[in-house]
């Protein structure tokens, strides 16, 4: 699936369906090629968004690991000496004592690290 919740290329003639249509599809498709059985209604727990009122799809995305002592070390140096200069990065702010704090304001520079999601992708955790 894509980030625009359509289907990918992997979804062969699919491909490009939205998700609830390119599901209507494959019950058509595979009744139109003998290979249904059966449909029969399931009740199951979907999560869904607060905000867009839509069922929350689990999707892949590529993170990393960012060491957040060193950061944070340069941070407090910098502080301790009277410097002005910014000790800012993307997504992060410095408080008054040099400390990195992440969007949410969760202090990375005591846990050790911060897990990030690249670039425009849908979310980014927090300090853990």
């Amino acid at each position: 699936m894509a980030k625009d919740r359509t289907m990918n290329e992997a979804a062969g003639r699919f491909a490009g369906l939205d998700r609830f249509e390119a599901r209507k599809a494959v019950v058509a498709a595979m009744e139109a090629e003998g290979l249904l059985v059966k449909t029969e209604p399931h009740r199951h727990s979907v999560p869904y968004s607060d905000s867009g009122k839509v069922p929350v799809e689990p999707l892949l995305s590529t993170q990393w690991f960012v060491q957040a002592k060193p950061l944070a070390a340069r941070c407090r140096q910098a502080h301790d000496k009277g410097s002005r200069s910014s000790c800012r990065s993307a997504g992060n702010r410095s408080t008054a004592t040099g400390s990195p704090t992440s969007a949410t304001g969760a202090s990375s520079a005591s846990s050790g690290g911060v897990i990030a999601s690249p670039p425009g992708s849908w979310s980014a955790k927090a300090a853990v």
